[in-house]
């Protein structure tokens, strides 16, 4: 009778085991994970409404966001149950890769150290990337990034913003200082003259400037002078490696959202987010 019994725990354990194991192919879930303080791309609300979604884990907290509605449409497209994740940046990679979530969609930029640790599926963004100060500050009118040697300049840490003023450093004389953690955080920097200016992507920029009224858009280049990959040039979603039937699905699921459909969400989120 024990040994029959041992049969059947254990056929009932490895049930369970499959049940709440990691997210796979054959889920009808789909976890995202994103870092809810990155507008208007993602950001956390504490109220619900006809356009937020619902933040795993969290009491009374919802993600709002372009990445959001990407995912909202993606999860759709795929016949999934969405969950959304509320994850630290740094946390992000190795999350997707130890298959706590299915997918990143946070504003990431698919350069080549990342490429080496997970796959990234075709862009869901084209990125410009634009220079911040302050608005009634000495970089007010710049018109090159020549006009930038001297200042200094600050990006959020482990992304392409800090890349991007290690080039104007590099290049056209400014000086680079310690990058912090979260774009909010850069913000504060430029108001409060730690630093000169910082590099961000248009949207955001627009965001902050809707935040913080006394920073502006001082240079939106025309053309690629900070020289960029074309990998550098979009955002893409992460997804583990070895998922490549996952990854093709996520893909085709992309290819439905017209360019049209993704510049109407990107406006929509920078006018919730204000």
């Amino acid at each position: 009778m024990r040994k029959i019994f041992s049969i059947i725990v254990m056929a009932l354990l490895a049930i369970t085991l499959v049940a709440c194991g990691g997210n796979n192919n054959d889920s009808q879930v789909l976890v995202v994970g994103l870092e809810a303080d990155y507008p208007p791309f993602n950001w956390q609300e504490n109220e619900s409404n006809d356009y937020n979604y619902p933040i795993t884990g969290q009491v009374n907290m919802y993600a709002a966001g372009y990445d959001v509605e990407m995912a909202k449409l993606i999860a759709e497209e795929l016949g999934m149950e969405l969950e959304i994740r509320m994850i630290g940046w740094e946390s992000l990679i190795p999350s997707v890769r130890n298959d706590q979530i299915d997918l990143i969609i946070a504003g990431m930029t698919p350069t080549a150290v990342r490429r080496e640790q997970i796959d990234f599926t075709d862009a869901y963004y084209t990125v410009e990337n634009v220079v911040v100060a302050l608005a009634d500050g000495p970089l007010a009118n710049m018109e090159s990034l020549d006009d930038l040697e001297g200042f200094k300049g600050i990006g959020q840490a482990n992304t392409i913003y800090d890349d991007l003023v290690q080039f104007v450093t590099d290049n056209h004389g400014a000086e680079r200082i310690t990058p912090l953690d979260t774009v909010p955080a850069v913000a504060n920097a430029v108001i409060s003259d730690v630093a000169d200016f910082t590099i961000v992507e248009l949207p955001v920029a627009l965001g902050l400037i809707n935040s913080y009224p006394e920073l502006k858009i001082v240079f939106e280049p025309e053309t690629n002078v900070f020289e960029l990959s074309d990998d550098d040039l979009i955002l893409a979603i992460g997804v583990k490696k070895g998922r490549e039937d996952f990854l093709n699905s996520v893909n085709a699921a992309l290819a439905t959202i017209s360019d049209e459909q993704r510049t109407t969400l990107m406006a929509e989120a920078n006018q919730r987010s204000n």
